[in-house]
């Protein structure tokens, strides 16, 4: 069994100048498994969830070397601020399921992101039923540490970046009404069950993305994301 957390890190970072006394040592952030040791009290943890010390353990924590496969679950708002004119905002709330990966160095990423159920909150659609779908997929996620907190990185293969269509259906019709997408930054923190955490946070929300209707820095994502043990494997994401 093994399961996976996030962890600081220091690497050297060699001196611009040739002359600097000593090199310099920033911050990073990684993914690490806590595995059981193969040998008699050689970890440092004393639980499977490496929450809890022990001198002599049965559990430690590893870098992650190979790419592992995580899924989760969340509720997210998706919001263009001006998409009926300057400040006339149209929102949609969805529940749904993502579906990506986790590697070496900090990287990560989401392959499969799907929208089980939306409802309109304001805006447009009026009385239509609501769908949204995610555009530019993969994601590309990479860990970074910014003012001391692990934040996760979302940018896309191409120049616009993560993002979504919302779509109306009227009358057996489906109408697309209305694209945001760009680059944004989400808050990483541990669960009370020892998952993962990534909500779209007071930060995110100054991270606005382009909309079609609403135009640049209209589009917001509010909500959070809940990294889920895979049972088949017993597998789990953890922030340390």
């Amino acid at each position: 069994m093994k399961h996976l957390r996030i962890a600081f890190g220091l690497v050297v970072m060699a001196g611009l100048m040739a002359v600097a006394a000593a090199p310099a040592m920033a911050a990073n952030a990684r993914w690490e498994q806590c595995k059981k040791v193969e040998t008699a009290k050689t970890g440092n943890w004393k639980n499977a969830l490496c929450s809890e010390a022990q001198k002599e353990g049965e559990w430690l924590t590893m870098e992650v070397t190979e790419t592992e496969e995580v899924t989760s679950s969340g509720k997210v708002i998706l919001t263009d601020l001006n998409a009926e004119g300057a400040g006339k905002a149209s929102t949609v709330e969805c529940a749904g399921t993502d579906r990506g990966w986790i590697g070496k160095a900090g990287g990560d990423g989401e392959t499969e992101v799907t929208a089980t159920t939306c409802t309109r909150v304001e805006g447009l659609c009026g009385n239509g039923t609501v769908k949204a779908r995610a555009v530019n997929l993969p994601w590309f996620t990479q860990l970074e540490i910014r003012e001391g907190k692990i934040r996760d990185k979302l940018t896309s293969a191409n120049a616009e970046g993560p993002g979504y269509v919302v779509e109306c259906t009227v009358l057996g019709f489906i109408e697309v009404v209305d694209k945001c997408a760009g680059a944004l930054t989400t808050g990483m923190s541990n669960s009370a069950d020892g998952n993962v955490q990534s909500e779209f946070d007071a930060i995110s929300a100054t991270e606005k993305g382009k909309c079609e209707k609403g135009g640049a820095e209209s589009g917001r994502v509010q909500g959070s994301i809940h990294l889920q043990q895979r049972k088949e494997v017993a597998t789990y994401v953890n922030i340390r």
